[in-house]
């Protein structure tokens, strides 16, 4: 914990009860404030549709993530050996 966290954790707790909630109310607006603002920066997920396409040239996903598999394979095999 920082410092400064606690020392406004120290100022906090001089607050009356009501106070403490409103601080609390007002924090947490904040944080909704600035996560909405977040989420609405963030990509729908049908927009990646096509996306780097062309890098498999026409190879079947899965035999990619299998050659994949294949090569770590190989390559645990050899550090094994090694």
């Amino acid at each position: 914990m920082s410092l400064s966290l606690k020392e406004l954790l120290k100022q906090a707790a001089q607050l009356t009860k009501e106070e403490q909630l409103e601080l609390i109310s007002c924090i947490a607006n904040g944080l909704k404030k600035n996560n909405s603002q977040s989420l609405e920066n963030k990509h729908n997920i049908g927009e990646f549709r096509g996306v780097a396409k062309n890098l498999l040239n026409e190879i079947d996903a899965t035999e990619y993530v299998n050659s994949l598999r294949g090569e770590w394979e190989e390559r645990e095999k050899q550090l094994r050996e090694g």
